[in-house]
């Protein structure tokens, strides 16, 4: 996430990305927090930047896949099958990596340098439950946590399927 500041408005994190160059341009807003794409296109136009998640740790995202006890007992291959095909198609984008970019720009209409620099590949893990994923996980949930956001503290490990070896 990166923030931009402009004119002396305020701080808006709930205008549509869409809406954020022209707000900022206006001065209807003072700064903007934009993440991927957009923050990096924002500075290329010459907007400054106040800062950045990057420069935080325990600020950058991460993503997981979720299902429910039922669909797992009705699907029990399916973590195992799943894992293998994340783990794959994460080779196959390193592999051919000018396509992904390429086809990435096409369809958001970013410049592919924009692109390269939202989505460098190094965060991109062949792993299907990488360390630095639960160590993000585990910030995220003490912070839900410790604001009341979750009822209770919980352990991760609880949550993770565990493969069956075949």
């Amino acid at each position: 996430m990166l923030s931009f500041k402009v004119g002396t408005g305020s701080i808006s994190k709930n205008k549509l990305t869409t809406e954020a160059k022209a707000a900022l341009e206006r001065g209807d807003v003072a700064a903007y927090a934009t993440s991927s794409d957009l923050g990096p296109f924002l500075k290329s136009q010459g907007f400054p930047v106040i800062d950045s998640s990057a420069n935080h740790q325990g600020l950058s995202g991460t993503s997981l896949v979720v299902a429910t006890e039922s669909f797992l007992a009705k699907q029990p291959d399916f973590p195992e099958k799943f894992n293998a095909i994340l783990t794959e198609a994460a080779k196959d984008l390193k592999a051919n990596s000018e396509e992904y970019y390429q086809y990435h720009a096409q369809t958001t209409k970013y410049p592919i340098d924009i692109i390269k620099v939202s989505f460098p590949l190094k965060q991109v893990s062949e792993e299907p439950l990488p360390a630095e994923g639960v160590k993000l996980l585990e910030g995220t949930k003490k912070f839900l946590v410790s604001q009341g956001l979750a009822k209770s503290d919980f352990k991760l490990t609880d949550w993770v399927v565990n493969e069956q070896p075949r």
